[in-house]
Order: C-alpha cells, then sequence, then structure tokens
C-alpha cells in the first residue's frame, strides 16, 4: 500500500504545485496590466496639461 501513496502524494503535490503557480501569474499579470493602464492614462493627462498650458501660466502673444 505505501507504494502506492507516496508516489500518488508526490504526484498531487506537484500538479497542486504547478496549478497555484499558474493561478499566481495570471492574477499577477492582471495587476501589472492595470498598473499600466493607470501609468499610460496618467502619462497621456500629463502630455495634454503640457499642451494645454500650466495653469495660472501667462500665454506670451509673440
Amino acid at each position: 500500500m505505501e507504494r502506492i501513496i507516496i508516489p500518488a502524494v508526490l504526484i498531487l503535490g506537484l500538479i497542486l504545485a504547478a496549478l497555484l503557480t499558474k493561478w499566481a501569474n495570471w492574477y499577477a499579470w492582471g495587476q501589472n496590466r492595470e498598473k499600466r493602464e493607470q501609468m499610460e492614462k496618467r502619462m497621456k493627462e500629463r502630455a495634454a496639461m503640457r499642451k494645454e498650458g500650466q495653469p495660472g501660466e501667462k500665454k506670451k502673444d509673440g
């Protein structure tokens, strides 16, 4: 009986570890994508502010 249980537990442990790793990678990828999207949004907002000029800044006629 021991000859069957030990290998079965090891194999199930490997499968469980693979599934947990896959889940962790999926979760981390989603978190990184969300952070990247927020960063891109902030960069676009900053670029738009630079184009319009800073608030309180006088525009020069030239």
